[in-house]
């Protein structure tokens, strides 16, 4: 939808059959939550800074927050939106969006780390924690390893390895967590908390097998499932407590 092709809504239950609703021109959906739709704004076919939510039921922005002029990446959990500068040099600014009242908290990332969330980022419930994939660490599991050149193309193929790094979202440390050490081709970790977010899961892909270890959700582990399988893990599903 970057640019000029709106995205379109169709009630799926409820609604008027038939019935579509357009969102704003430009408007690319992150995810909905009931009558809202939050989503990115777009320009010149790119994401820029600006995060909306629309209500579909008064077709309007109940609320915006962010700059339209910037490149911002933006990834959503059960009930944020963290986004972080595509490239930030040596200040770093991480920000959480509550998408229920668009309230921001912003903290500086320590150390500052360029394109941090230029890759699948898993975020906590409760909007504390991000997990990360992270390219080019050298060491396990702390220091962290900023990458020393902002301008290097964060790619699986120009970095070889690839561990899951942890940010938290109040104080902006990030950590690089242990045991998770694979090459970066040609598969990756995924990255999934639990509902209930007391827990991250970890399926740590290479060619031939993947298996599944969890960590507490502010890093402690890692715990083997003592589950394992051939082949590549395309998505981890988690049954709700209970």
């Amino acid at each position: 939808s970057f640019g000029t092709a709106p995205v379109r809504l169709a009630h799926l239950d409820g609604g008027t059959p038939g019935e579509e609703i357009a969102l704003p021109e430009g408007f690319e959906p992150l995810g909905v939550f009931g009558d809202l739709v939050v989503g990115q704004f777009g320009k010149n076919g790119s994401p820029t800074g600006l995060i909306q939510a629309f209500d579909t039921a008064t077709r309007t922005i109940t609320w915006q927050t962010g700059d339209p002029q910037s490149i911002t990446n933006a990834w959503l959990g059960r009930r944020f939106v963290v986004t972080a500068p595509v490239l930030c040099g040596s200040r770093c600014s991480i920000t959480r969006i509550d998408v229920t009242t668009g309230e921001t908290h912003q903290t500086r990332l320590n150390p500052p780390a360029d394109r941090i969330l230029s890759t699948p980022t898993a975020i906590s419930p409760d909007g504390r924690y991000a997990a990360v994939r992270l390219y080019g660490q050298r060491s396990s599991p702390v220091p962290f390893e900023p990458n020393p050149d902002p301008e290097h193309e964060l790619t699986a193929g120009s970095l070889g390895i690839v561990r899951v790094g942890l940010i938290d979202l109040e104080s902006g440390t990030i950590r690089a967590l242990p045991g998770v050490t694979i090459p970066a081709l040609p598969s990756e970790p995924l990255l999934h908390f639990t509902a209930d977010g007391d827990w991250l899961v970890v399926a740590t892909n290479t060619l031939r097998a993947s298996r599944l270890v969890y960590f507490t959700a502010d890093g402690s582990g890692p715990y083997d499932s003592g589950l394992s399988m051939p082949g590549t893990v395309v998505e981890i599903g988690l049954a709700p407590p209970g």
